[in-house]
């Protein structure tokens, strides 16, 4: 019991796990699988909770191990049986706060099925409120509100009374999936609602979480004066119960009163101080290819303290450290290469499960080519392909757990500096916007070289009218206009009002803008974006995007240090081109790609137009492969020896396991599967300067807190590459051939990548009259986004 009064209420975990490493001791000697189990399970769950995953992760699993072992030696005994579903479901959380979901969803599925089986409500409930939580870390909202509500009502039925724990779980989780869609009366409901649970059961935590979420609604609605009222009383509870006065909530609590209250310095003390406790347990994946959300709240209210207080170098500073966290710790660490440390034994079932997956890809196929495949069977062997992946990503989860030390080559991000921003800033014509996106205030910082003065970088920062929610509407829905061929000026020229025209002074002469986006913004194609007077941004300025300040720094400092050659060790120049397109579809594989989401997959044949035009460019310096020659096989064996690779094809975006998104290729019967995928694509080592991905969605990720867009980009970055031009929607064959064409004419004539990119723009936006009037809407050409590095590639 001391172990759980220590974690559970006086919040001290390090003197917890003491207590549980006491627990273990005793239940080991009296040798009581059940309860050296439980005392495992404490421990892993604590280990994690300190920052150390790969340790607490291990525990738990050995858990679940001797537990499945009790059940299946004596089925009849119901203490091992509950304890089994209680440490099934810990495991299951713990993946899902480090953000493994594939992971979690494979352990609740099945702590949901054996709980039903043997009517253990309790288990239920926390099987269908983990579900939920899966489906909320995807963004699932409506499949996340049905999970919670009948957890909810499963525990609320419990005789002779509720599952308060469960109750208020479920109660949170409501609160924020209304929250994240504006709806904040129904959010206010469910924090008020757990408000009296915490009262009646006289449970103070609880009470104190509540107070915090009804203050955050409060906030969110404008309503300061209401907010402060509940921030208060929260504070007043921490001051009776002392355990959390030195907790990251309890720091965050004053930093909102203050605020609040125009207190900015007060403020600014307490959310760093909040940052100091929450970084001290930061839950990041042992996995590199699996990044873990992090709650930036209390680094983007710090920002805006230092922004009030005239302090925009340090704002900038903490905003950066809300933006790819994860990307810049792992490029700043150097690239790890597990195969290294790899057993033959582990590497033979890396391939195996390698192979799972293509040969589930091969079943589904083969039955999608009968004339009426049976419904049941495609969804058997859709279940069969979920599974293959999520052996594939465990296993590589086991190895980062087997050898921890693979995580410790990591480096702790350092934030940019002045002089590093500086060298990113070619000229006076080049200007960084980076957004801070907040639920009541949101910030644009503008970056220009001064042209004398004692900074190399002048930072001026602007408010925005524009809040998170209304943000995330509007993108949505010009998003949706855009693809539907419609002419958005209006919106277009509101979103422009919103976040452009506040700095258009100071972007007087710029000529080329790099856009760090934030939160939503990650979907907007700022480029369609249109002034007053109708003039899209695209026609001033050449744009490129950045996940952030940071991680550009790191990997042009890495592209550098490529390009610099030994003087005593001359290499000769690499080949600069490599080209797929045109792959080959045949029937079968035309109703396989519907399954991947890809609604129509028709022929491709000006693809191999594309890349003939950009072998007419380069001569001999270009290698092509179109129809049965691009195959996956070969970009693997040749993608590492070229500076450009261009992939003309079909693009698949998964929302829902985006490190699964990828291109279509050809494939080849009994090898490959034709799919090359990000998660393949972040395992090579690349020396290309830039990639272009021309196909449908290859842009498109999931937009995930603290890190930014995973997906393809992310994957590109990862194998260090410091450009790719990608596409934000699906794209049409005919437009997207004339605009690479004038892409890489551009291109060779010396002109930067943003540079080229914009003028291959222009010429769709201000076509001729051999060209089609319909490629002026932004449709045609607005979806192809730079994203990295937008200065010349090397010498071509």
């Amino acid at each position: 019991m001391r172990g759980y009064i220590y974690k559970d209420v006086l919040s001290d975990h390090p003197q917890a796990l003491v207590e549980f490493q006491r627990m273990l001791a005793v239940a080991q000697r009296s040798d009581n699988r059940e309860s050296i189990a439980l005392a495992y399970n404490n421990i892993g769950g604590t280990l994690v909770w300190l920052g150390k995953a790969p340790e607490g992760i291990s525990k738990l699993e050995t858990a679940v191990r001797m537990l499945d072992e009790c059940c299946a030696q004596q089925p009849d005994n119901q203490r091992a049986r509950r304890c089994y579903l209680v440490v099934l479901n810990h495991l299951a959380a713990k993946y899902l706060a480090l953000g493994l979901s594939s992971q979690a969803w494979e352990r609740y599925t099945k702590s949901l099925t054996l709980s039903r089986r043997v009517n253990d409500k309790v288990g239920e409930a926390g099987a269908l409120w983990g579900m939920g939580n899966v489906h909320r870390l995807r963004r699932q909202y409506a499949e996340a509100e049905q999970c919670f509500k009948q957890s909810l009502a499963v525990t609320n039925a419990l005789k002779p009374k509720p599952h308060w724990g469960w109750v208020v779980s479920n109660l949170s989780s409501l609160w924020d999936i209304y929250c994240k869609q504006g709806k904040y009366p129904e959010a206010l409901q469910y924090a008020q609602d757990m408000l009296k649970v915490g009262q009646r059961i006289g449970h103070w935590q609880w009470e104190v979480s509540a107070l915090d979420f009804i203050a955050r609604v409060y906030i969110r609605q404008g309503d300061h004066a209401r907010a402060c009222q509940s921030i208060e009383k929260a504070l007043q509870k921490i001051g009776v119960a002392t355990s959390l006065t030195r907790s990251s909530l309890s720091y965050a609590l004053r930093g909102d009163l203050y605020r609040l209250k125009g207190q900015w310095e007060r403020a600014a003390a307490a959310y760093q101080q909040a940052i100091t406790e929450r970084e001290k347990y930061l839950l990041w994946a042992p996995d590199p290819l699996a990044p873990c959300v992090l709650n930036t709240d209390p680094y983007r209210s710090l920002a805006v303290c230092q922004i009030k207080l005239n302090r925009p170098a340090a704002a900038l500073r903490t905003a950066e450290r809300t933006k790819a966290r994860l990307l810049t710790e792992f490029l700043q660490a150097g690239r790890i290469d597990i195969t290294k440390a790899m057993t033959a034994e582990e590497r033979q079932m890396e391939r195996q499960l390698d192979e799972r997956i293509r040969a589930a890809n091969t079943q589904l196929t083969s039955l999608l080519s009968q004339p009426h495949p049976d419904p049941q069977l495609v969804k058997t062997l859709k279940a069969r392909l979920a599974t293959a992946r999520e052996e594939f990503d465990s296993f590589r989860l086991q190895l980062y757990l087997k050898y921890p030390e693979l995580k410790a080559q990591r480096a702790e991000m350092k934030p940019i500096t002045l002089d590093q921003i500086a060298q990113l800033l070619p000229d006076h014509h080049t200007a960084f916007l980076e957004y801070l996106i907040g639920d009541d205030h949101s910030y644009l910082f503008v970056l220009t070289r001064q042209p004398n003065g004692k900074s190399a970088v002048a930072i001026a920062v602007y408010p925005l009218a524009a809040k998170r929610d209304l943000l995330s509407q509007m993108v949505s829905e010009f998003r949706a206009d855009i693809m539907s061929h419609r002419k958005v000026l209006s919106q277009a020229q509101r979103l422009y009002q919103l976040l452009v025209a506040p700095a258009e002074e100071a972007l007087k002469g710029k000529t080329m803008l790099g856009i760090i986006p934030d939160d939503a913004l990650w979907d907007l194609p700022f480029q369609a974006l249109q002034d007053k007077v109708g003039r899209y941004l695209v026609e001033k300025h050449a744009l490129f995007y950045a996940p952030s300040l940071t991680a550009l720094d790191t990997m042009n400092r890495l592209l550098t240090h490529r390009r610099i050659q030994p003087p005593n060790h001359p290499t000769p120049q690499p080949p600069v081109l490599l080209a797929m397109a045109h792959p080959v579809f045949d029937a079968t594989r035309k109703l396989e790609l519907t399954l991947r989401g890809v609604d129509h997959l028709a022929d491709l044949p000006n693809t191999e137009k594309e890349v003939r035009g950009i072998q007419a460019s380069f001569g001999k310096a270009a290698k092509v492969y179109v129809r049965h020659e691009a195959t996956e096989e070969r970009a693997k064996q040749e993608i590492n020896r070229y500076r450009i690779l261009h992939f003309a094809t079909h693009g698949v975006f998964d929302p829902n396991q985006p490190m699964y998104s990828g291109i279509l290729l050809t494939r080849q019967k009994g090898q490959e599967d034709g799919y090359l995928e990000a998660r393949e694509i972040a395992s090579m080592t690349l020396n290309a300067d830039l990639v272009v991905l021309s196909a449908c969605d290859t842009a498109r990720g999931v937009v995930q807190e603290g890190e930014g867009i995973i997906g393809l980009s992310w994957a590109l970055f990862i194998a260090g590459c410091p450009s790719s031009l990608l596409t934000q929607w699906k794209v049409a064959d005919d437009s997207t051939a004339e605009l690479m064409k004038q892409f890489y004419a551009h291109l060779k004539r010396g002109q930067s990548k943003a540079a080229a990119l914009q003028a291959a723009q222009l010429t769709l936006l201000r076509s001729g009259p051999r060209s089609n009037p319909k490629w002026r809407l932004p449709f045609y050409w607005a979806p192809f986004v730079l994203i990295g590095d937008g200065r010349p590639p090397a010498r071509l």
